[in-house]
Order: structure tokens, then C-alpha cells, then sequence
């Protein structure tokens, strides 16, 4: 089993990801800014020991040499799974605010694992969809993405927005690490997860599959609309059924010209097997439903 560094343990996808790793037997130390969320996320694995699950303090992850601590461990790390970047709601300054921090983390980790941590094999990193998208092309009918596709957005173009800019900082900070990779020669090899949501597992499959070294994965399943979501809480859900605008109401399809994609190196090496909308869509019913139960 590995013992892994994984940072940035209290956001959505990482909790996910410590779940996964403590289920197959690994041991997890996650990096975290503060105590609070050392608590929380103890409280959330609280059936699992200090040496299956432990934390570190790194309160910025930007900040140069930010990681050189968090990589010491004893027992020494055999991979990282880097999911912190940080993200604000209030950006000022499209470059400061969302472009140079996500960039400067990658790399710092990065430089970090290699001056530190030499017995690292494998580094993960969540990166996004937004890095493969050519926004300039709209829906792109006809075209199929897949990990060859690079989003072409240059420095001038990300600072015309917000939403330009967050496309631009994980696109950045996909080939800082990719240049790291190629001028640094480092011991580890490296994937990249490019999810449009949200995929725990394929980062852990990335970890372990040998194959996934120095490769990108994009991992997503199909597209869908919202008369899709419909039908199913429709078929599934008598409770919210009521609720719902009729069937007959026009909208909510998808464009007839839309892009395609191809996610095969996923499910070839990572052996991802995606679940349908349908059970996707009744298992968040479910969850709706007994919070609001609880809540009541």
C-alpha cells in the first residue's frame, strides 16, 4: 500500500479522494491551512488511526516553499495527489487573483517533491476540462476532444474576465507542470486529471496504474440536458414529480451541433466505468430528500 501526500484535504474533491485511498488500504497525510479543518475532516474518517490518516499546516500554497515541510514524512511519501489551488469569489485582479497562485502552487509542490521527497514515484494533479476547451470555437460541432486538445488562450486574452482568467489559470498551471516535468527530469512521473465535474476515483486509479504515468486524462461520460434531468426525477421521484414543469413545456434540450468527446484512455487505463445519468441523477434525489427529511 502507498503512503500519500494529498493536498488541500478539506475541499469536495479531496474528501472524496481520502475516502477512496483509506477504503483500499493506503495511508493519507493531507495538508490543510487551519485546525478547523483538521477537525472536520477527522470527525468525517473518524474510524481510522492517526497513522492512516494524519495532517500537515500549510497555510498558503502559493507562497514559495510553501510545501517543503508538508513533502517530509516518515515513513516517506510514494505519491502525491495535488488538488489544492486556490480559488476567491472577489477577484480585483484577474492576474493576482486567479492567474499567478494557482501557477505558483503547481510549481512549488512540484519543486518541493523533487528537492525533498526523492522516494515520490507518482504525482496527480486535478486539473480541468477548461484546459482542453477552445472557447473561441463556441459548441464546435463536429469536433471531439480528448487529452490532445489544448485550450489556446494567451496572457492578453485571460485578462479580459473573470471566467476567462480561471479558464487561463488552470490552463497555466496544466503546462507549469507539464515544463517542470520536461526541463526538470525529475524521479516521479505525472497525470493530470481533466474532469468538466468532478471524478475522485481516477485520481487514486491514476496513483496506482503504472500505465498512467505522464499522461492526461480526460474523464467524463456524456453530455445531457435539462429535459433529461426532468424525465428522470419524473420516473424515479413521486415525491418531486409534482414539482416539476410539464413535459410539454418547450426548451431544455441540447444544440443539434455540439461537440463530442472521447474519454477511452480513462477507461482503457484507469478503468473508469461511468455510472448512467439516471442512477447519477436518482442517487442526488435521494440525497436532496434526506437532508430535507432531516432538516424537517
Amino acid at each position: 500500500m502507498a503512503h500519500v501526500l494529498l493536498t488541500g484535504g478539506s475541499g469536495f474533491i479531496a474528501m472524496h479522494i481520502i475516502k477512496v485511498l483509506l477504503e483500499q488500504g493506503h495511508s493519507v497525510i493531507t495538508t490543510v491551512r487551519r485546525q478547523a479543518k483538521a477537525e472536520i475532516i477527522s470527525q468525517s474518517f473518524s474510524g481510522y488511526s492517526p497513522d492512516k490518516l494524519g495532517f500537515v499546516f500549510v497555510p498558503d500554497v502559493g507562497q514559495l516553499g510553501g510545501f517543503d515541510e508538508a513533502v517530509q514524512s516518515d515513513p516517506p511519501f510514494d505519491a502525491v495527489i495535488q488538488t489544492a489551488s486556490p480559488v476567491t469569489y472577489e477577484v480585483k485582479n484577474i492576474q493576482a487573483d486567479l492567474i499567478n497562485q494557482p501557477v505558483n502552487g503547481t510549481t512549488n509542490i512540484l519543486q518541493a517533491i523533487k528537492a525533498g521527497a526523492p522516494t515520490v514515484k507518482r504525482v496527480v494533479i486535478t486539473g480541468s476540462f477548461v484546459s482542453m476547451l477552445d472557447m473561441s470555437k463556441g459548441l464546435r460541432p463536429g469536433h471531439t476532444y480528448d487529452e490532445t486538445d489544448w485550450n489556446p488562450i494567451t496572457a492578453e486574452e485571460a485578462l479580459a474576465n473573470p471566467a476567462r482568467g480561471y479558464a487561463a489559470s488552470k490552463t497555466f498551471a496544466e503546462e507549469a507542470a507539464w515544463n517542470f516535468q520536461s526541463e526538470e527530469f525529475p524521479s516521479f512521473t505525472l497525470s493530470v486529471i481533466l474532469p468538466p465535474l468532478v471524478f475522485a476515483l481516477a485520481h487514486v486509479r491514476a496513483m496506482e496504474e503504472p500505465e498512467a504515468g505522464n499522461k492526461r486524462f480526460f474523464v467524463a461520460n456524456d453530455h445531457f440536458s435539462n429535459r433529461d434531468i426532468i424525465r428522470i426525477i419524473r420516473k424515479r421521484s413521486a415525491k418531486y414529480r409534482v414539482s416539476l414543469p410539464s413535459e410539454h413545456l418547450p426548451g431544455g434540450e441540447l444544440p443539434e451541433d455540439v461537440f463530442s468527446i472521447n474519454t477511452q484512455r480513462s477507461v482503457n487505463i484507469l478503468g473508469m466505468e461511468y455510472r448512467t445519468l439516471e442512477d447519477c441523477i436518482a442517487d442526488t434525489v435521494e440525497s436532496f430528500a434526506a437532508v430535507e427529511s432531516r432538516d424537517t
